[in-house]
């Protein structure tokens, strides 16, 4: 059986990574070959900073299938990943940033998965990513990726997918709401689309086997850039307020758990926990949940 993937990856200033990219997916594709498998496999590069131009010179190293796709401005994250899936070919998306990477040697699993996804969104594996200098598991175990994919985990704690490279999804079922509805700050588009499929009752199969990398942005200024996804959650709450489909009970849950989040990141932990204490209760739950199940 050969597999059909279209990766889909965000480029702004990002040169410097191209090379990374390159290897990363040729890699693939020669792993796929050693075990005797065929993948058709697409790279959709989205150049969402017009002011510096791709160095195409280094896609002619790819033994792949490669679009560049210029955007006229800065338009962010969401309004390229949804460029990127109107352009793809394969109806099997992975959208990655521009700084991680797929894991060659389990890659096939993930992609092996999908042969089983009977209605299923999509494939979830497990990856790696960067904290203090060490790599841990995103999820210890399949049972605690299901306790994290649960409607009520994104609804009442918060986005549980680290990112969206260890997903791959059926691009027939990316809801339109989410394609339609873009997103003007950068952060949530995400957990937007992930509480956009579970309201429409759609599941993940889960591959517990590491499938995936996040590199830690080093340079970031967290403080600021918890000011920043507030603001995209706040964002990606106002659509939310005027879809028909999603309950009102569902908005006031996810409304508290947005503000919870900021203020507890914010370093208002003791007010926090007085001022909302269904949402304090509700991530101390999970986090129990967490340990009884590791």
């Amino acid at each position: 059986m050969s597999y059909a993937i279209s990766l889909v990856v965000p480029f702004y200033e990002g040169n410097r990574y191209l090379d990374g990219i390159i290897k990363n997916f040729n890699d693939i594709k020669d792993n796929f070959l050693m075990i005797n498998k065929e993948i058709d496999l697409e790279l959709i590069l989205v150049n969402d900073s017009p002011h510096v131009k791709v160095n195409v010179e280094l896609l002619k190293k790819a033994n792949f299938k490669y679009k560049v796709i210029a955007n006229k401005k800065n338009f962010g994250i969401h309004y390229s990943r949804v460029i990127g899936v109107r352009n793809a070919e394969n109806n099997w998306i992975i959208f990655l940033d521009q700084d991680d990477e797929l894991e060659v040697s389990n890659f096939y699993t993930q992609v092996k998965s999908i042969d089983d996804c009977d209605g299923e969104f999509g494939v979830i594996g497990n990856g790696m990513y960067e904290y203090k200098n060490e790599e841990k598991k995103i999820f210890k175990n399949e049972k605690i990726a299901t306790l994290s994919l649960r409607e009520s985990s994104f609804l009442k704690i918060r986005n549980l997918i680290t990112s969206p490279g260890q997903c791959i999804i059926n691009k027939k079922l990316i809801p339109n709401y989410w394609k339609d509805n873009i997103l003007k700050n950068n952060g949530s588009d995400d957990w937007f689309l992930w509480i956009l499929i579970k309201n429409d009752g759609l599941r993940f199969k889960i591959n517990d086997t590491i499938v995936y990398k996040h590199k830690l942005n080093k340079n970031g200024n967290y403080s600021n850039d918890y000011d920043k996804m507030h603001l995209s959650n706040i964002e990606m709450l106002t659509y939310l307020e005027k879809n028909e489909k999603f309950e009102k009970k569902k908005l006031k849950e996810l409304k508290n758990a947005i503000i919870f989040k900021y203020r507890w990141d914010k370093g208002k932990k003791i007010r926090s926990s007085f001022k909302y204490p269904v949402q304090f209760f509700n991530n101390i739950f999970f986090k129990l949940l967490m340990i009884l199940n590791s």
